[in-house]
């Protein structure tokens, strides 16, 4: 991370740890999947809550995204 200039976060003026990087690819199926929130959970092997509180808090909310987010796996 430090090679890459990860490590510090300049928008929070922090440091970044190993584990944060998992936040990107969580980020990206919210985006790109048409998985609903607690699949995604199960296969992350973390809980809705986490993801609401860690990942899903910094995306924007559209109208597709509030659908996949309350969906229960109906397609």
């Amino acid at each position: 991370m430090d090679e890459t200039g990860l490590k510090h976060d300049p928008v929070t003026n922090t440091e970044r740890s190993v584990y944060c990087l998992r936040h990107t690819p969580i980020c990206m199926r919210i985006i790109l999947s048409q998985d609903n929130i607690f699949n995604l959970a199960k296969n992350s092997g973390t809980s809705v809550k986490q993801i609401e509180r860690f990942c899903a808090k910094h995306l924007p909310l559209s109208r597709e995204m509030a659908k996949i987010l309350q969906s229960f796996g109906e397609k």
